[in-house]
C-alpha cells in the first residue's frame, strides 16, 4: 500500500512538472526562425531582438511589395514591439498628400507609426485587406460613407501561428515560422 502511494505521488509530480513545463515554455521561448529570405528589417536593424508579431507584420506588409518601407527606422521598430500586440491596429492615413499605411495601439491616434507609403495605383484600404487577408465583416445597414478601416492584426495572426505574443526573434539568427 505504501509502494503505490508514493509511485501514485510520483506519477503525480512528473505531471505537474511537465504541465508547468508546457505553461511556461511559450512565455521564456526564443524561437530559432529560418530567415534565409531575410526581410528589411533583417537588412536595417541586425541586432534587434523583437515578437514574433512585429516580425511577421512587416515580414507580410514587405512581401505583399504593396507598400514601401524604405524609411522604416529601428528606433520605431523598437516602439512598434513594445506596443501591446492584441491593441495594435492597422490603418491608413495621409502624409504631404500621399497615402501611408500607420500602425498604432489607439482609434484616437491612428497614426502613430507610419509604416511606410503605399505604391501607386492602389487603393490603400483594398491593399491592407489584401496583405492580411481580411474579410471585413457585412455591416447591418447600408451606409453611404465609407468608414476608416481598422484591421487588428493580433486577431488574424493568433490563429495561424504559434506563440505569437511570447516568442522572441534575434534578426541576426536564423529562424523559421
Amino acid at each position: 500500500m505504501n509502494n503505490f502511494n508514493l509511485k501514485k505521488r510520483k506519477d503525480f509530480f512528473q505531471i505537474g512538472i511537465f504541465s508547468l513545463f508546457i505553461f511556461l515554455y511559450p512565455i521564456i521561448s526564443i524561437e530559432s526562425v529560418n530567415s534565409s529570405e531575410g526581410n528589411i528589417l533583417n537588412e536595417k536593424c541586425p541586432n534587434l531582438k523583437i515578437k514574433k508579431f512585429t516580425y511577421i507584420t512587416f515580414d507580410k506588409i514587405e512581401k505583399s511589395n504593396l507598400i514601401d518601407l524604405n524609411n522604416v527606422n529601428c528606433k520605431d521598430v523598437v516602439l512598434i514591439d513594445k506596443l501591446e500586440s492584441s491593441e495594435v491596429n492597422i490603418t491608413t492615413g495621409r502624409k504631404s498628400g500621399k497615402a501611408v499605411s500607420c500602425l498604432s495601439d489607439s482609434k484616437a491616434y491612428p497614426c502613430k507609426f507610419i509604416v511606410g507609403e503605399f505604391k501607386k495605383n492602389i487603393v490603400p484600404s483594398v491593399a491592407l485587406k489584401r496583405i492580411f487577408n481580411y474579410k471585413e465583416p457585412k455591416p447591418e445597414f447600408l451606409n453611404e460613407t465609407t468608414s476608416r478601416l481598422f484591421i487588428n492584426i493580433y486577431s488574424l495572426f493568433e490563429k495561424k501561428y504559434k506563440n505569437i505574443n511570447t516568442t522572441l526573434i534575434e534578426l541576426n539568427k536564423d529562424f523559421d515560422y
